[in-house]
């Protein structure tokens, strides 16, 4: 309908793309008709009445075929490239990194698959997800592309049980002795190194909440008039608290700290997630006159202040580091969680280098990749999940989530499996299936028979199937607790692990509950058997010299929780793998058989041997997680195009 300049002057008006990481960046004038086939191949299926904008996020591959119908139409396109980073890798001499061509400190040389991951984050500047399996060395690979990227300050965020393996692998990797732990949350940081690497654990660098009980009343009283003054008060009651703990300004300001009498009092509670700003007002608190107010009160209440108002993360952020590494990066799956928070706001600035590390990215579901991908490309899953929805019902939107990350993940991620980079044994899976026994399985049913009776009262009252999940997510934990000790009471499990140390000499052994680990070493001791044991409250040293004793001969059994004991330990000693418990998340039990599975592994044959509760006449709760296991490990495979197994022979 138009004439032909107004035709030429559409065509010349370009379509603006930038290429980041993978994806493509499109930017159209929607006043502009040839522009609007973006909307045909990005847009055509999302809700009715949607709002539309000029910008689209799409793969490499999809952008190929838009381009294609743009150059058709003889439109225009400009590309931006712009490039933030700050370092020049042009110039980066990889073969001088050590253990590229020479041994590097430790005597080591890099694998062909470490040297092409160490290609790989030069290749995206620094910017990415190593998501090698457990076991390849993704620690070396991180430290060799450091080194190779020439950055001078490294900042290293790990696990409190993985501090001192990143210690030893970053003196035997890059030879350097420059390297600072910070091991408390109110540590003096003016020591931080003018080039090096710093070590902060997770726990460290989070602010937590806090709770202050005062020592009288008129600390009490003081204290609540300078909270009011700061809003405290009316920032906890307007904090989105469920309706029925919802409670009014002056409430709040009657039971926090409120005298119990007998010189008891309720302490006051400080999050800084409720009121970001609580931790500048503890800190900057004055000591009143002729208050009574102790200096040793006044001294405490600072300290809090400086951890809520996050001063260990405004160091390290002074400290300008030119990379950022964070180890088993899925602890930032939850958006909310203050750990997610400190680590985004470290490797916001897209210039840093920012790589997290992580042998599960995805652990029970593709939402947890998301929130991988969130840390590097803020906003990207979304945007791409709009272009690649199939129509706009829920399932779809589902799934063009999951297609999103599998996406993003090919472009962001570099993940290579031991079975296609090392020549590991197969491994063999079988589930026994053994009958629970003793008073443990009275309690068992006992529970059980609590859980169905809830669960008919929440049906009853209307609930949803999420109120049901939370009202009885307290009995299940009990239930799987008194299952896993009623296991343990039958003779045949202990057998079981015996007989594996009289064939094979070493045995690594799983549970999850602290109870049933303690009865399971009791009773391994009785049969003479040597154990070393690693669980949630175990110190870092103690893991150290745990993983040394066995790995030396010097025990014969491991014995650790699944989540506790499946991160940073090399246990390739055994051949063999018991689970007494089973766990809901794949990923965690993936990592725990992994210790044993790994470069070093010399036996024909690696067993996982599950064990499942056999109870043909009651409900079992066993079997339930094992099918819900394989549901979600079916899932993952399918986002990550793998085929891990979970689910063995009988």
């Amino acid at each position: 309908m138009s004439d032909r300049a107004q035709q030429n002057a559409w065509r010349n008006q370009p379509v603006c793309i930038e290429r980041d990481t993978g994806l493509v960046h499109v930017t159209v004038a929607l006043a502009n008709p040839l522009h609007r086939i973006l909307l045909a191949s990005t847009s055509g299926r999302v809700r009715p009445g949607t709002p539309v904008g000029p910008t689209a996020t799409v793969t490499g591959d999809m952008w190929a075929e838009i381009a294609k119908t743009f150059a058709a139409m003889k439109v225009a396109v400009r590309e931006h490239r712009k490039t933030t980073s700050r370092f020049d890798l042009k110039t980066a001499n990889i073969s001088a990194i050590p253990g590229w061509e020479k041994p590097a400190e430790n005597s080591y040389r890099f694998f062909a698959h470490q040297k092409d991951g160490i290609r790989f984050l030069l290749g995206r500047e620094m910017r990415g997800i190593l998501g090698d399996e457990m076991g390849l060395g993704k620690t070396g690979t991180a430290i060799g592309a450091a080194v190779g990227c020439g950055a001078q300050r490294v900042l290293v965020v790990a696990p409190a049980n993985a501090r001192w393996v990143w210690d030893r692998e970053i003196r035997g990797w890059s030879g350097t002795d420059s390297i600072f732990h910070v091991e408390e949350s109110l540590q003096d940081l003016t020591d931080l190194p003018d080039a090096g690497w710093v070590i902060v654990t997770y726990d460290v660098l989070t602010a937590r909440a806090g709770k202050f009980t005062p020592p009288d009343t008129a600390t009490a009283s003081w204290l609540r008039t300078k909270l009011r003054e700061a809003g405290h008060y009316r920032a906890r009651a307007a904090a989105g608290m469920p309706d029925k703990e919802k409670k009014s300004a002056s409430q709040l300001a009657a039971e926090e700290g409120r005298d119990e009498g007998d010189g008891k009092f309720t302490p006051f509670h400080f999050d800084a997630r409720i009121n970001p700003e609580i931790g500048n007002v503890l800190r900057n608190l004055l000591m009143p006159a002729g208050r009574g107010i102790s200096s040793q009160t006044m001294t405490l209440l600072h300290r809090m202040g400086r951890r809520l108002s996050s001063e260990m993360l405004h160091g390290l952020m002074a400290w300008q580091p030119d990379v950022v590494f964070a180890d088993e990066a899925h602890r930032i799956k939850n958006r909310d969680a203050g750990r997610t928070r400190a680590v985004r706001t470290l490797i916001e600035d897209r210039s840093r280098g920012a790589v997290l590390l992580t042998g599960t990215p995805l652990r029970n579901h593709g939402g947890e990749g998301a929130s991988l991908i969130e840390a590097i490309l803020p906003g990207a899953r979304d945007r791409l999940a709009g272009a690649l929805a199939q129509g706009h019902r829920r399932s779809d939107r589902n799934a063009a989530q999951d297609a999103a990350v599998a996406e993003i993940f090919k472009t962001i991620m570099v993940r290579r499996l031991k079975a296609d980079v090392l020549d590991l044994p197969d491994k063999i899976r079988q589930w026994v299936e053994i009958a629970p026994q003793g008073e443990a399985l009275w309690h068992y049913d006992e529970v059980m028979d609590q859980i169905l009776q809830t669960v008919g009262q929440e049906i009853a009252g209307g609930a949803t199937s999420g109120g049901i999940a939370k009202a009885i997510m307290g009995l299940l934990s009990s239930a799987r607790k008194w299952l896993g000790l009623a296991k343990v009471a039958n003779p045949a499990t202990v057998d079981l692990i015996d007989d594996v140390v009289e064939a094979k000499g070493a045995c690594l052994v799983f549970a999850h509950h602290r109870g049933v680990i303690a009865e399971l070493e009791k009773q391994l001791r009785r049969r003479g058997r040597s154990v070393v044991t690693v669980h949630g409250e175990t110190p870092d040293r103690e893991r150290a010299e745990a993983e040394r004793v066995f790995q030396k001969g010097e025990v014969e059994i491991f014995l650790g929780s699944i989540n506790a004991a499946g991160e940073a330990l090399t246990l390739h000693r055994a051949d063999t793998c018991v689970f007494v418990e089973l766990d809901w998340v794949p990923a965690a039990m993936h990592q725990a058989e992994d210790r044993g599975h790994r470069a070093g592994q010399t036996a024909k044959g690696y067993h996982i041997i599950t064990l499942l509760a056999h109870m043909p006449d009651r409900q079992n709760l066993d079997e339930h997680v094992a099918k819900v296991l394989i549901e979600k490990l079916a899932n993952i495979n399918t986002i990550l195009d793998e085929k891990a197994g979970i689910a063995g022979r009988r």
